[in-house]
């Protein structure tokens, strides 16, 4: 996949995102009135925009409007790995008005952080799962590997002297980065991306050699007319 001069490489599928509904806090069905709803209902995203957590969300939120016949608000509040945005869903009211719509790291975080302003089990009422999303490895061009197995054979003989970028601690990209080292027995260094760096052309510059993110960060450029669609496989 070209951009402008250099080539992205991509490589098989490691890991996927989720997209998670959940209401919050914790409200049942069987409490709403018989003609709920008869306002527009916030979308809570605990990311940035542009992500595809925030994507998925704004096709779900547009079909679901459509379907109940009220406005969908999409409420971007991205920080502290979707913990900022996850803590304002859980304190505001159980009313069914507010949604939070997440990913997988909102069942990993319990996992890693010490402390969380809220309860992943008791402040939240599952709704539904809304997509699977692959995550996607990308080497930079440079990096003498057309494939993960050269990738592996060059990781192991140089342990340690390749980065890989991802989304930040605690991300699928981040886990998955270090599922693959687990089972491929290499060592990589990791860095977080920040939200607002697109992670194709942080590649392309160089700073990463390689890059885990969601698949849907990379469709802005795989639509380009130069650019050169190579296998992405599950």
């Amino acid at each position: 996949m070209a951009v402008g001069k250099a080539t992205l490489r991509y490589l098989p599928t490691v890991a996927a995102v989720c997209g998670l509904v959940l209401f919050a806090p914790a409200f049942s069905l069987a409490q709403a009135p018989a003609a709920y709803p008869t306002k527009p209902i916030r979308f809570i995203v605990p990311y940035p925009p542009g992500g595809a957590t925030d994507i998925t969300a704004r096709i779900v939120g547009r079909q679901m409007s459509q379907n109940i016949g009220q406005q969908i608000l999409i409420d971007n509040r991205g920080g502290a790995a979707g913990n900022i945005g996850t803590d304002i869903a859980a304190k505001s009211a159980p009313d069914g008005y507010t949604v939070l719509y997440t990913l997988s790291s909102h069942t990993i975080n319990p996992a890693l952080f010490a402390r969380l302003p809220f309860d992943v089990d008791k402040d939240f009422a599952s709704i539904t799962l809304t997509a699977t999303i692959p995550q996607i490895l990308v080497a930079h061009p440079s990096l003498p590997a057309n494939s993960v197995k050269e990738l592996i054979g060059l990781a192991k003989k140089k342990p340690g002297a390749l980065n890989y970028g991802t989304a930040g601690s605690g991300s699928p990209g981040h886990l998955a980065g270090e599922l693959f080292k687990l089972r491929t027995g290499t060592e990589m260094s990791t860095s977080r991306i920040r939200a607002v760096d697109p992670p194709s052309p942080i590649c392309l510059e160089g700073r990463f050699r390689c890059c885990l993110s969601r698949f849907l960060r990379y469709c802005r450029i795989s639509r380009r007319e130069d650019c050169e669609r190579l296998e992405l496989r599950r």
